[in-house]
């Protein structure tokens, strides 16, 4: 399997799938996840599933909710349904109880869904549905079915199924007419054992490696103990570079890494004249329609300490020259747009 030769959205997914289920794993079987192996065939399963959805350009993926067996399938000395519990374990997924014994949901599907699904039930109508068809560990190839009679004990296939809805394509395109969109990777973890003094220093660290954003969400962990939400977002090419740097120069151990679209609007930098002299402003757009203008704040502090008057002051006189450079040209011309 050519993995590099894999587009970097899918490659990003196969391996979020493969880490949540390695935590998982790890978790149910008491064991470092590091030491969680995976068959050829579930990496196969993860690459062919998420090349579908890349080349099919699906970027949007609801599920339904999913049944609860109550009872447990043993298969290589470990608890399936515990393995699939605990990847969906606070993706949001939706339970409903059924009397079937054995698992219904595979943990590659588990790891698919708490990756890539959100658990929502939007409007839609069918255009199209597909089939995967598999075999469940031990069942009876689909092609035999035909061929037994209603007295043989026949397992139910692996099955997958995915419909398409052409409408929720059409909303999302709109949507986001105006604006830009992009794919980046969030890296989570909890960190419980660092000092402020670490933590500031990390967040430095990872933005002169060029994390887009880093913040930090006080959270209770278990034990009643208070601890820290770590969020980084960082271009997709760079998610498993920071995550290590993470594992390597944290006490966490271990991180959660998922593919998220974004949608943005544009931004720039105009210079305009105040009674300060000329000054940069920030401009927000979507496409054509200006959105706001607001000033920097480093151009700002930097007038305020050149002239030794106050930060407020310096926006006030900023305010006051985007509202008569900018937003009152602006509120001009749409007045001329409608008069034509």
């Amino acid at each position: 399997m050519q993995v590099g030769a894999l587009p970097e959205l899918v490659l990003t997914r196969v391996l979020a799938c493969l880490h949540r289920m390695a935590e998982a794993r790890a978790i149910v079987r008491e064991i470092a996840a590091s030491k969680v192996q995976f068959s050829s065939r579930s990496v196969a399963e993860l690459v062919a599933i998420l090349t579908g959805l890349f080349e099919l350009q699906i970027t949007e993926l609801y599920a339904s909710w999913l049944p609860l067996v109550m009872g447990a399938e043993e298969k290589d000395g470990q608890i399936d349904s515990a393995f699939t519990l605990e990847i969906l374990r606070g993706s949001g997924a939706r339970w409903q109880p059924t009397n079937e014994t054995v698992t219904l949901v595979t943990p590659v599907g588990a790891a698919l869904l708490a990756t890539c699904a959100r658990f929502d039930t939007p409007d839609f109508s069918i255009e199209r549905i597909g089939y995967g068809v598999g075999l469940r560990h031990n069942a009876t190839p689909l092609a035999m079915r035909l061929y037994l009679s209603p007295a043989d004990e026949v397992k139910r296939p692996a099955t997958m199924r995915l419909y398409l809805d052409p409408a929720v394509e059409m909303e999302k395109s709109a949507s986001v007419e105006g604006a830009d969109t992009d794919w980046v990777a969030v890296i989570e973890s909890h960190l419980d054992t660092m000092t402020g003094e670490l933590l500031g220093g990390l967040m430095e660290r990872l933005f002169t490696l060029g994390a887009l954003d880093v913040t930090y969400t006080p959270i209770q962990m278990k034990k009643n103990r208070p601890a820290t939400l770590l969020t980084v977002i960082c271009p997709l090419s760079m998610g498993d570079e920071l995550a290590l740097i993470l594992l390597r120069e944290t006490t966490t151990l271990g991180v959660r890494i998922q593919p998220i679209r974004r949608l943005k609007a544009q931004r720039e930098q105009v210079q305009i004249q105040t009674v300060l002299g000329p000054m940069l402003v920030k401009i927000k757009r979507l496409g054509t329609q200006l959105i706001s203008a607001s000033p920097e704040y480093e151009e700002c502090q930097r007038i305020a300490t050149a002239r030794q008057i106050p930060l407020a002051e310096v926006y006030e006189v900023a305010r006051d020259a985007i509202k008569n450079a900018i937003i009152e040209k602006k509120d001009d011309r749409d007045t001329a747009e409608k008069e034509k």
